[in-house]
């Protein structure tokens, strides 16, 4: 299988976001733009999909807890 796009909704720092990946994609930019947090998102996708279990939950928890994962702007939008 080869993931050739991806959509990201309230991930960390990304609101919104689609991305098309090719056979070869770089990622650069400033520090603390969000080049480890995209790359988390391949992690997260790798631990639901571990073999040894643990799921959405285990996932979620690995990384601080729903807080630390979601965006900033969609908690700000939640409160309204």
């Amino acid at each position: 299988m080869k993931v050739t796009q991806i959509a990201i909704r309230n991930w960390r720092n990304f609101k919104d976001a689609d991305v098309e990946l090719q056979d070869r994609t770089f990622i650069v930019g400033a520090n603390a733009s969000g080049k480890s947090n995209f790359l988390d998102i391949f992690r997260f996708l790798r631990d639901l999909a571990s073999s040894s279990g643990g799921g959405l939950q285990k996932a979620i928890k690995d990384r601080g807890g729903m807080k630390k994962v979601r965006s900033l702007a969609a908690s700000v939008l939640s409160r309204g």
